[in-house]
């Protein structure tokens, strides 16, 4: 507790700090910086590129957001580190591209029934309309583009392209 109250002013100075270069923050957990990539002119994904060549692994990153997770144990020259790192990333013009629209799909079986029954992992393309097994997610915990036991359609099909979502467990077909 005494690291992290030492920790949590000089964290909120550095996301303060963040903000003014230009970084769109979202979120509130303390301990979580979360980037919104896109008005930065970047992916999440290609800024976790970037941190990995300067030797920082990110938590998480997806085409919108990258995360990092600090500690109580974060240090002043971990966090200067981190927004040294952050400071050589150059702004780029926002990027305007949208995730897909989300649609909740067709309920054909009971979450139970989809889980239980027979399944087959298939490349997404090969998954249209046929009905989900397993959840699929990018990062675990998520909220699913498909709920086990619905069918996929072009639309799941086109939110688990942008995520990077290649293949899918449906359930085999008899």
């Amino acid at each position: 507790p005494k690291q992290l109250r030492r920790l949590i002013p000089r964290l909120e100075a550095f996301k303060g700090r963040l903000c003014q270069r230009g970084y769109s923050l979202h979120g509130s957990e303390v301990l979580k910086l979360t980037i919104q990539a896109k008005p930065y002119g970047y992916t999440g994904k290609q800024l976790a590129e970037l941190l990995r060549q300067m030797k920082i692994e990110p938590e998480f990153a997806d085409p919108d957001y990258l995360v990092l997770m600090l500690s109580a144990e974060t240090d002043g020259e971990m966090l200067s580190q981190l927004e040294q790192a952050l400071s050589r990333i150059p702004p780029q013009p926002p990027m305007k591209e949208e995730r897909p629209a989300f649609t909740p799909g067709e309920q054909v079986l009971t979450i139970r029934e989809a889980a239980l029954a027979c399944s087959e992992l298939l490349p997404v393309e090969q998954c249209l309309g046929r009905i989900l097994a397993v959840p699929t997610v990018g990062c675990p915990p998520a909220v699913p583009i498909v709920v086990c036991g619905e069918r996929i359609d072009e639309a799941a099909a086109s939110c688990f392209a942008y995520y990077g979502i290649e293949a899918c467990s449906v359930v085999a077909t008899i």
